[in-house]
């Protein structure tokens, strides 16, 4: 499914933050923050769109060959 790589990240998150003592403070001490989320949802839904992109001219492309 197409959404695999975002939800298999946000797992590994809730993960991480279950079993990481987080220390206030440190950098990179809140992996699991919402605003964390928010940036790796954005990149994929960047990446997402660019594929779609792509794929669209590819095939316009293929269609004005024919």
């Amino acid at each position: 499914h197409p959404l695999f790589p975002l939800l298999a990240l946000i797992f590994e998150k809730c993960e991480l933050a279950t079993c990481t003592p987080r220390e206030p403070g440190v950098a990179g001490g809140d992996v699991c923050s919402s605003e964390s989320f928010n940036e790796d949802i954005a990149v994929f839904s960047k990446q997402v769109w660019s594929e779609v992109l792509s794929s669209s001219s590819w095939l316009m492309r293929e269609e004005k060959k024919d």
